[in-house]
């Protein structure tokens, strides 16, 4: 049966517009948030203000669309067959591929705000070990089914969101160490030209003593000539 990739893609659009309706409650929550931390631990760096309020944007947002936009117990099951979620409709591809989707700021966020998500086996076990709990919680409130799939594609998730990290964190690195090779050059041919400087500056005042000590010696010596 041949992929509608159109409608797939469609159907991921008209789903990510459906939460338009609740972005400025999260970018309420999200910059309230942010500032009480900020507050607790004193950061002053506005970047990383723009990475907590994106990342806390970004829970809210999970939260929402895997808990609160549910009704408790309305959904309670486990499914343990690998790659059932595909499905064989447009709709079934595209909520496949949105569970991949979910967890890529994931992958991408941690290692930007958190050390030691930079590391990709502590980024993919972290979006392992937090789709896991979604799953558990889920199944205790009844507010989706337990699937394998659903782990399995959250983990993708953060596995490529960890990948658009770590190239976009290598191009900038290159831009930098670029830089400073430039103002490296740059400063060493500063040295360059100051030791030149310097050294016609000592030269000069070198030759201006010996010139006046010769002068002063040769006035002494004609003194001592006269007596």
């Amino acid at each position: 049966m041949a992929v509608d990739y159109s409608k797939i893609i469609t159907d991921i659009c008209k789903d990510i517009l459906k939460l338009t309706d609740m972005f400025p409650y999260f970018i309420i929550a999200a910059v309230l948030i942010t500032c009480f931390i900020y507050t607790i631990f004193r950061w002053h760096k506005k970047l990383k203000f723009v990475l907590w309020c994106l990342f806390i944007f970004y829970i809210e947002a999970l939260l929402w669309i895997t808990f609160f936009s549910r009704e408790p117990g309305s959904r309670r099951a486990i499914d343990m067959t690998f790659l059932y979620t595909w499905g064989y409709t447009a709709q079934e591809h595209a909520f496949f591929i949105e569970n991949i989707i979910l967890f890529v700021p994931f992958g991408f966020m941690m290692p930007c705000i958190f050390r030691m998500f930079r590391k990709m086996p502590v980024c993919v076990m972290g979006g392992f070990i937090f789709s896991v709990m979604i799953e558990v919680v889920q199944y205790i409130t009844q507010r989706g089914y337990s699937q394998l799939d659903d782990v399995v594609t959250n983990t993708a998730g953060a596995l490529a969101g960890w990948i658009v990290w770590a190239l976009i964190a290598g191009i900038i690195y290159m831009i930098k160490r670029v830089i400073r090779i430039l103002m490296g050059n740059m400063y060493s041919v500063h040295s360059h030209r100051n030791f030149r400087r310097y050294r016609y500056f000592l030269l000069n005042r070198f030759s201006k003593i010996s010139t006046y000590l010769r002068a002063e010696y040769g006035r002494s010596a004609q003194k001592s000539k006269q007596f």
